[in-house]
């Protein structure tokens, strides 16, 4: 699997260094600014696991496509874009780290401090903000460039739009439930899941690869329901790392969904298994929003208490056995199978 998952990645770095080359010579006459935002796009986008873009290789090659060029090109954007949410994101939960090293916002922080500008927090978060407008555009502008006069562009750059603006919808609900004391019930967080995670990161890039190789209805159906179930094992996964994975390996601050009082599943779990003098001081803590270290740890030492870690691990364990029942009943080539389950077996026991 790791052989797989590296050469694609390969390749898509490639794909993502030669269009990100043509456009800079574009705008360096504009400004100072101009190289300065194209490296850091550069070194970020480079930095990822790249899954979602060898999703789209993935089905594609699925589907008996033959035009590699197209489809690498594709996966530069879905990676694209969502190195533009990630950045967007870590402005949203005030994350200095992503990726094991600085977040964009981070490193702009850092360059002010560097400079002694006065409220270098903001002036980080502002920067930030335009890096990710500008990765933004410039994926919009290689999906024009790459799907122009194909006879399915319609229905990619249709299906593009819709899960953009899904995720945008899913990640203010992310942010009121943030903020929210209340408990929320696990079909909502479910359904916020489904929109933020499981939709753009799997479903989008599988369809994507699937149309543009002129896959069936059938397969279309079958990657939709398939990326549902991957899509929240993926998010269930990255909340367990979040709050007991090591953060080195992570590349995230550790225990940050506690400070920005996230309401995830691993959290509904604990609600529901705690007393209710516990209960009552883990909802005061998650009113509290920015939490000190000492309540973070509160929170962790309950979660372990009550050994929520083996119940995510548990909830994960049933969503796979559900995914590899549609994986076999998929209609592809066995060797697409066999990198599935591959992939399924990686997710399950990834440590970042």
């Amino acid at each position: 699997m790791q052989r797989y998952l590296s050469t694609r990645r390969a390749k898509i770095q490639r794909a993502i260094q030669y269009f990100l080359g043509k456009e800079r010579q574009r705008y360096v006459s504009v400004n100072q600014w101009s190289n300065d935002v194209f490296d850091r796009l550069l070194d970020f986008c480079q930095k990822g696991k790249m899954l979602r873009g060898i999703m789209v290789v993935f089905a594609y090659e699925a589907c008996g496509g033959k035009n590699m060029r197209i489809a690498y090109q594709l996966a530069a954007v879905m990676e694209f874009l969502h190195a533009t949410l990630l950045i967007h994101d870590d402005i949203m939960d005030r994350d200095i780290l992503r990726r094991g090293t600085y977040s964009i916002q981070g490193q702009y922080n850092r360059y002010a401090t560097q400079k002694g500008y006065q409220d270098a927090e903001h002036f980080g978060h502002s920067m930030a903000i335009n890096v990710g407008d500008i990765g933004f555009f410039l994926a919009l502008k290689l999906l024009r460039q790459t799907i122009n006069g194909h006879k399915h562009e319609k229905n990619m750059t249709e299906l593009v739009y819709q899960e953009l603006i899904s995720v945008g919808l899913a990640q203010m609900e992310d942010m009121a439930l943030g903020f929210e004391q209340e408990i929320p019930d696990q079909g909502r967080v479910s359904q916020m899941y489904y929109h933020k995670t499981a939709r753009y990161s799997f479903i989008l890039p599988l369809l994507i690869g699937t149309i543009l190789a002129g896959g069936s209805r059938v397969l279309q159906q079958q990657f939709t329901t398939m990326g549902e179930s991957l899509g929240i094992l993926y998010q269930i996964k990255d909340d367990e790392l979040g709050l007991f994975g090591n953060a080195a390996e992570v590349g995230k601050t550790s225990g940050l969904d506690i400070i920005e009082g996230k309401k995830t599943m691993a959290l509904l779990a604990l609600f529901q298994a705690c007393n209710f003098t516990e209960r009552k001081k883990l909802k005061t803590i998650l009113g509290i929003r920015q939490t000190n270290t000492a309540m973070v740890h509160w929170v962790i030492r309950l979660m372990e208490k009550y050994q929520i870690s083996d119940e995510l691990h548990a909830k994960e364990e049933i969503i796979g056995e559900k995914v590899r029942k549609i994986i076999k009943r998929l209609k592809v080539k066995a060797e697409y199978k066999d990198t599935l389950n591959d992939f399924l077996d990686y997710n399950l026991t990834r440590t970042r």
